[in-house]
């Protein structure tokens, strides 16, 4: 696939045609950027899981950072499920349209009811207990925004750990065949990205500066009577003390989806752990193998709703350890990354009765099943004294 750039005029309303068909693709599970006045958005149909997942895969992104919701209007916000009380209303009222993304905490009963998304970012709003929301200060992202009727939300119209797209050219270098359009407007505006606010129930936090100024939004709050704060104490003690173990292998379809989800279930959710997976030459949005899935199934395990990454910086950069299953693998890793280093180990550096130690982990795929049971005894071990290890905290 090719992705379609389309120009437009920047300072006339975009044409129906070109609205309506980026709609379609939009309503359909594709994927269209689009221009802000901080950077091009990736427009996702937040109302498909599948979607979401492919998203997740083709920018790189940790699969714990939620997306934020993008709205047409103010009024729009009643269609969700978030408390907007009267210091959202004035920082709505004051900078919105424009490049202020607020967010605004759950409404639990209501999110229950209809949470708004489908999984998984329904799940990471719920755990956050919060959603992020803007409303762009451009005549086309408002248009197409409002011409579909499914909830949009847009990260960043880039791979996760480049730099910020500010054209449609800075667009099509990192996701040319990987999106279905790109509306190009021209530069942004502001060349940078909205400023982050997270409104609590006593204070208002600066989660990032951004085109509107940190000066600007404390004067401002300050000026309504609210209380401002840095980020909650236990809040950030809980994220610093989670670890996050990144299983690498070539394709992400076998061997590192099934440590992973071997992995999980020894864990169980008892230790502060993110567990994920990618490969060093992986094909985007994939399912695992057939063969893997019916291997964990009969173990008890589900992998059915895993989807292929390929290994990004961002995910080097955000795993406490990276687990490969080759030294082949271990080369690549620490070759292209450098923040790998000191965190990238075998499989069978875990296995402490030496007997597998050294040894790489056979790549099952084009082979019976059989293969792949073979293939999960031999992880079996190690995985075992991995998750013990995590409990214990040594790792």
């Amino acid at each position: 696939m090719r992705t379609q750039v389309v120009q437009v005029y920047p300072l006339l309303k975009p044409h129906p045609v070109i609205i309506h068909e980026a709609a379609a693709i939009l309503k359909a599970g594709g994927f269209v950027a689009f221009p802000t006045e901080t950077v091009y958005g990736l427009g996702i149909n937040a109302a498909s899981a599948n979607t979401l997942a492919r998203a997740y895969a083709i920018k790189g992104r940790d699969a714990e950072k939620p997306f934020t919701a993008h709205v047409a209007s103010p009024a729009v916000l009643e269609d969700y499920p978030v408390v907007v009380d009267e210091r959202a209303r004035a920082l709505i009222d004051r900078f919105w349209p424009g490049p202020l993304t607020i967010i605004l905490p759950i409404d639990r009963e209501r999110f229950e009811q209809k949470p708004c998304f489908a999984e998984p970012l329904a799940g990471i709003c719920a755990k956050l207990g919060a959603i992020g929301f803007r409303c762009p200060d451009h005549e086309v992202a408002r248009t197409l925004i409002g011409a579909c009727s499914v909830p949009i939300v847009a990260p960043s119209a880039n791979l996760s750990g480049t730099r910020d797209p500010v054209s449609a050219e800075d667009v099509v270098r990192d996701l040319d065949g990987k999106i279905s359009m790109v509306i190009d407007a021209g530069p942004t505006r502001y060349r940078a990205g909205s400023t982050v606010v997270r409104l609590r129930q006593d204070t208002a936090d600066i989660v990032r500066e951004g085109a509107v100024t940190v000066s600007e939004i404390h004067e401002f709050l300050i000026s309504q009577g609210a209380t401002m704060g840095a980020a909650d104490p236990g809040e950030k003690q809980e994220r610093d003390k989670r670890r996050t173990v990144l299983f690498v292998c070539s394709g992400n379809s076998c061997r590192s989806p099934m440590a992973a989800g071997i992995l999980r279930s020894m864990l169980g959710g008892r230790a502060a752990v993110d567990v994920v997976s990618a490969g060093v030459s992986a094909a985007e949005g994939m399912s695992a193998s057939p063969q893997a899935r019916a291997v964990m199934q009969g173990r008890g395990i589900d992998i059915s709703g895993h989807i292929s990454r390929r290994l990004s910086r961002e995910m080097v950069k955000d795993a406490s350890l990276i687990v490969v299953m080759t030294e082949e693998h271990r080369k690549t890793v620490l070759r292209q990354f450098s923040a790998a280093k000191g965190k990238t180990y075998l499989l069978a550096d875990f296995d402490e009765t030496g007997e597998t130690r050294y040894r790489d982990v056979a790549d099952p795929v084009g082979q019976p099943e059989d293969a792949y049971r073979r293939c999960v005894e031999e992880m079996w071990n190690p995985l075992s004294n991995l998750a013990i290890k995590l409990f214990k905290g040594e790792i």
